[in-house]
């Protein structure tokens, strides 16, 4: 298994616990510039390490997304698979129009989840 050269990020409980241990990818906005930014990295050869839809929290359904990335040494074509088939999934889920009605008082709980996610993901690579 490569190990973890970056993590691209939404979530600012995650920049505050992997910034002194991981290269952090900071993106301003939503779940999708994530994937977006993801998806760049891939065309420029880095490998996606944790599944851009884990969770049981659908993409519509939170504002936050963070991706383990591995350093490449080319166009992984699984990895551009996977963010490209997740980048469809957000889209249509957005095209459907069910996501909730986003609440901040439930933003530091979104980032639990994902952080806990992540987390776990890091320590089976571990």
């Amino acid at each position: 298994m490569k190990p973890i050269e970056r993590i691209v990020t939404n979530n600012p409980a995650v920049m505050e616990t992997y910034r002194e241990q991981y290269r952090i990818d900071r993106v301003s906005g939503s779940y999708q510039d994530v994937l977006i930014r993801v998806r760049d990295l891939v065309h420029g050869g880095a490998v996606i390490l944790t599944h851009p839809l884990s969770g049981s929290v659908k993409p519509n359904e939170t504002p936050y997304k963070s991706i383990a990335l591995a350093k490449g040494s080319g166009l992984d074509p699984d990895s551009l698979a996977l963010i490209e088939n997740a980048i469809v999934v957000v889209r249509n889920l957005q095209k459907e129009d069910i996501r909730r009605m986003h609440d901040p008082r439930f933003e530091p709980d979104f980032q639990t989840i994902d952080l806990t996610l992540l987390r776990s993901a890091i320590h089976d690579k571990e």
